[in-house]
């Protein structure tokens, strides 16, 4: 009984322990609007994660077709559903180790295969996407989210269908010209490693 019970626990651990990156990803806040500098006000999003072994999404309809692979998911799914039928039946029917393994195999099998599976499938659509290059903000339209002052200021962009509010500066020729709130900018250049643009009045 008491293996039954210890391939339970592994298994659940390891579920757990899988899901722990993912609890650690996270979105960084934009910036208050008065605040001038600083770091981009939106990354690549954070979400739940699970290990893609195991899972490919390459069905041409969008659906994703799961590969029959023993990944970490797959095994510690195993194990977990092995060890709590195993256990059960121990408890319930009192039978030999042997045959109580025998008697968790088959069910092992099919939960795992038409319940977790397209569970873990389910739960990785929702997967993020990782954030396009900086750089592809260039020439993108801008929006002035604060008053520039000596030709500063910050501006938000659309990145990947998210508002990034962003450190910005006036390009060279247009430091001294007044910018507003709201003021329609134009990104001239982007600085990926400071996280801040250059931008023109249109």
């Amino acid at each position: 009984m008491d293996i039954f019970l210890t391939l339970m626990i592994v298994g659940l651990v390891g579920l757990g322990l899988m899901a722990v990156p993912g609890l650690g990803r996270h979105g960084h806040a934009a910036h208050a609007p008065g605040h001038t500098g600083g770091h981009a006000g939106v990354h690549a999003g954070g979400h739940a994660h699970i290990m893609k072994e195991g899972v490919r999404q390459n069905d041409p309809g969008g659906a994703s077709t799961v590969m029959p692979t023993l990944s970490p998911l797959v095994i510690f799914t195993i194990l977990t559903c092995f060890g709590a039928y195993g256990y059960g039946a121990m408890v319930l029917l009192h039978p030999p180790l042997i045959l109580a393994g025998l008697l968790a195999l088959l069910p092992t099998l099919i939960t795992e295969r038409y319940l977790f599976r397209p569970m873990w499938g389910f739960l990785m659509s929702f997967e993020g996407n990782p954030a396009s290059p900086m750089e592809m903000l260039t020439f993108s339209e801008a929006k002035a989210v604060t008053n520039f002052h000596e030709g500063k200021g910050l501006v938000e962009v659309d990145r990947d269908g998210r508002t990034v509010q962003l450190s910005a500066h006036l390009v060279d020729d247009q430091i001294g010209q007044t910018v507003h709130v709201g003021d329609k900018l134009r990104v001239e250049d982007v600085d990926a490693a400071a996280e801040r643009v250059k931008v023109s009045v249109l």
